[in-house]
Protein backbone atom coordinates (compact mmCIF):
# COMPACT_ATOMS: atom_id res chain seq x y z
CA UNK A 1 0.00 0.00 0.00
CA UNK A 2 2.82 2.40 0.83
CA UNK A 3 4.42 1.68 -2.53
CA UNK A 4 1.25 2.59 -4.44
CA UNK A 5 0.90 5.79 -2.41
CA UNK A 6 4.44 6.70 -3.41
CA UNK A 7 3.80 5.91 -7.06
CA UNK A 8 0.68 8.09 -7.13
CA UNK A 9 2.47 10.91 -5.31
CA UNK A 10 5.60 10.81 -7.49
CA UNK A 11 3.61 10.59 -10.71
CA UNK A 12 1.33 13.47 -9.73
CA UNK A 13 4.28 15.69 -8.76
CA UNK A 14 6.10 14.86 -12.02
CA UNK A 15 2.99 15.73 -14.02
CA UNK A 16 2.45 18.95 -12.05
CA UNK A 17 6.02 19.94 -12.90
CA UNK A 18 5.66 19.24 -16.61
CA UNK A 19 2.02 20.13 -17.27
CA UNK A 20 1.29 22.43 -14.34
CA UNK A 21 -1.19 21.80 -11.55
CA UNK A 22 -4.19 23.04 -13.52
CA UNK A 23 -3.08 21.15 -16.62
CA UNK A 24 -2.96 17.83 -14.77
CA UNK A 25 -6.11 15.83 -14.14
CA UNK A 26 -6.53 12.97 -11.71
CA UNK A 27 -7.27 10.90 -14.81
CA UNK A 28 -3.77 11.69 -16.10
CA UNK A 29 -2.22 10.42 -12.87
CA UNK A 30 -4.23 7.21 -12.75
CA UNK A 31 -3.60 6.52 -16.43
CA UNK A 32 0.17 6.77 -15.82
CA UNK A 33 0.08 4.54 -12.73
CA UNK A 34 -2.52 2.13 -14.09
CA UNK A 35 -5.06 2.26 -11.27
CA UNK A 36 -8.70 3.26 -10.95
CA UNK A 37 -10.02 6.64 -9.84
CA UNK A 38 -11.38 5.22 -6.56
CA UNK A 39 -7.88 3.90 -5.83
CA UNK A 40 -6.42 7.40 -6.22
CA UNK A 41 -9.05 8.78 -3.86
CA UNK A 42 -8.29 6.07 -1.30
CA UNK A 43 -4.85 7.65 -0.95
CA UNK A 44 -5.63 11.34 -1.60
CA UNK A 45 -8.95 13.04 -0.85
CA UNK A 46 -8.36 15.54 -3.65
CA UNK A 47 -5.74 16.50 -6.22
CA UNK A 48 -4.86 19.39 -3.87
CA UNK A 49 -4.04 16.85 -1.15
CA UNK A 50 -1.02 15.80 -3.21
CA UNK A 51 0.23 19.41 -3.03
CA UNK A 52 -0.44 19.47 0.71
CA UNK A 53 1.77 16.43 1.13
CA UNK A 54 4.44 17.98 -1.10
CA UNK A 55 4.43 21.11 1.08
CA UNK A 56 4.64 19.07 4.28
CA UNK A 57 7.54 16.98 2.95
CA UNK A 58 9.35 20.11 1.79
CA UNK A 59 8.99 21.78 5.19
CA UNK A 60 10.14 18.61 6.96
CA UNK A 61 13.20 18.44 4.73
CA UNK A 62 14.08 22.09 5.34
CA UNK A 63 13.60 21.66 9.10
CA UNK A 64 15.87 18.61 9.14
CA UNK A 65 18.59 20.45 7.23
CA UNK A 66 18.38 23.45 9.55
CA UNK A 67 18.57 21.22 12.63
CA UNK A 68 21.59 19.40 11.18
CA UNK A 69 23.30 22.70 10.34
CA UNK A 70 22.65 24.07 13.80
CA UNK A 71 23.96 20.87 15.36
CA UNK A 72 27.09 20.93 13.17
CA UNK A 73 27.88 24.56 13.95
CA UNK A 74 26.93 24.51 17.63
CA UNK A 75 29.83 24.95 20.00
CA UNK A 76 29.94 24.92 23.76
CA UNK A 77 29.39 28.31 25.34
CA UNK A 78 32.49 29.69 27.02
CA UNK A 79 31.64 30.81 30.55
CA UNK A 80 33.92 33.87 30.21
CA UNK A 81 32.26 34.94 26.93
CA UNK A 82 28.79 34.41 28.36
CA UNK A 83 29.47 36.81 31.24
CA UNK A 84 30.21 39.72 28.91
Amino acid sequence: MQRLHGQLYDTAIDLFRTRGFEGTRVQDVIDEVGVSEPTFFNYFRTKEAVLDEFAARTLDSISERLRAEMHDTARPVDAKTEAC
